[in-house]
């Protein structure tokens, strides 16, 4: 039986997608194998699992940075030097004003470029060849008919892409997510070929100057799972019984950015001041719940403080469960509030009213924004406008039919149950 690497992160939405797409795999005869690249891939995926019909167990490979201490040895091998010990004593003077070369500048610095060299280039290829050496091992013992990923800009991925393109194994690029489309035009072509989401993602891959023959637009995998199961209601009802929202209640769920890295931090003052204002309001409104969903990057993670911050709110605040796919919530809720993010598109796609919180990230996302598909607010009205929307009834902010399809028309494709047997054919057509 022919086989297929999936490159798995620690990432609930990459893994849903890969698990869709490996149950249909599998209908085709090909098997499913995951390299696990960081810690907590494995459970994650071991925990997801139940969702979706796989007969044949899956095949876990341990690598990966958090995975393998012989990786990981060289970043804290980068991070123990001093910058101090790049520079040397120099008895040489710079007149003010006096016009100079740069070797001349670096020696009256005192600037060590043999040091620099060692420290800083030397820990860089050797942390490369390890990477390399390792995925030429997986790839000589399993001998792949191709390889699938959906993020490139890791170097633990982007040692089995460039193994693989000198074995001739052919590589397929999900994308991570329906807003990172924009951030591609940066980033080198790596694959050999590109599923696209939506036209919009579809014209991006084509500015790259990637070949027409290697894109297909498929629509996003994760699309199917809610699709697949029944009408609107009857999935609203569903999934609001499954949280406890009564018949008079109202449910507003909010998604939330990642916040357990340190470059985070910012977003993490955001996320309880969005989550404060919230929960104030909600012990005011008897018959409002909030429903609180961590970002997919922040499943292994604890944060205490956040969850004592929910917990302080009598009862109205809850944590919904990162093992079930988001699409759930939005069904269940009659609000949905987000930062920028790439759940957005899902939410048209659920027909919840949605309000996205204008925070700066850092990240370059489409111009969703335009079709007026949703509500944008700032941070610093955050309290008037949720307040307008929980002290009556029936007030929140309606977005039209059009506008709704307009913002598909362009941003999704294919909600369909189809999307995962589509993607799975294709690459076992082109693979295998």
């Amino acid at each position: 039986m022919k086989n297929i690497l999936f490159l798995t992160r620690a990432d609930s939405t990459s893994i849903t997608r890969y698990l869709m797409i490996a149950a249909e795999l599998e209908a085709l005869d090909v098997a499913s194998k995951f390299v696990c690249m960081t810690s907590g891939a494995r459970e994650m995926l071991a925990r997801q699992s139940g969702h979706y019909h796989v007969a044949t167990p899956h095949t876990y490979i341990q690598y990966g940075e958090e995975n393998d201490p012989g990786l990981a040895s060289h970043h804290a091998e980068r991070n123990d030097h001093s910058v101090a010990s790049l520079f040397l004593p120099r008895n040489t003077k710079l007149n003010f004003g006096q016009s100079v070369g740069l070797d001349q500048l670096l020696d009256a610095l005192g600037f060590d470029l043999r040091e620099a060299v060692r420290q800083l280039a030397f820990p860089h290829i050797g942390y490369s060849v390890n990477l390399l050496n390792k995925a030429a091992q997986v790839l000589e013992q399993e001998t792949p008919c191709g390889i699938i990923y959906d993020i490139h800009g890791f170097p633990p991925v982007l040692s089995f892409l460039l193994e693989a393109r000198n074995r001739r194994i052919p590589t397929f690029s999900l994308q991570h997510a329906s807003g990172d489309s924009v951030q591609y035009s940066s980033l080198p072509v790596v694959a050999d070929y590109y599923f696209a989401y939506s036209r919009h993602n579809q014209e991006v891959l084509r500015s790259m100057g990637i070949d027409e023959s290697a894109i297909f637009l498929t629509g996003a995998p994760g699309d199917a799972f809610v699709h697949s199961q029944g009408d609107f209601i009857t999935l609203r009802d569903k999934f609001r019984a499954a949280r406890k929202v009564g018949d008079e209640q109202k449910l507003m769920s909010l998604a939330l950015k990642p916040c357990y890295e340190p470059e985070f931090q910012s977003m993490r003052k955001a996320n309880f001041e969005l989550i404060d204002t919230v929960g104030k309001l909600a012990t005011e409104c008897s018959d409002w719940l909030v429903y609180l969903r961590r970002h997919p990057r922040d499943k292994m993670w604890r944060d205490t403080d956040l969850e004592r911050l929910a917990n302080s709110f009598k009862g109205k605040v809850h944590f919904d469960s990162n093992d079930s796919p988001i699409e759930e919530l939005l069904l269940a809720s009659d609000y949905f509030v987000t930062f920028q993010s790439a759940c957005i598109p899902q939410a048209i796609e659920c027909q919840v009213q949605t309000c996205v919180v204008a925070q700066n990230d850092g990240a370059v996302w489409p111009n969703w924004q335009k079709h007026g598909a949703y509500k944008t607010i700032e941070l610093s009205n955050a309290e008037k406008f949720f307040r307008d929307i929980m002290s009556r009834h029936n007030a929140c902010p309606k977005i039209s039919k059009e506008h709704r399809d307009n913002f598909l028309s362009e941003f999704s494709t294919h909600p369909s149950p189809a999307n995962a047997k589509r993607i799975a054919a294709i690459i076992a057509l082109r693979a295998c």
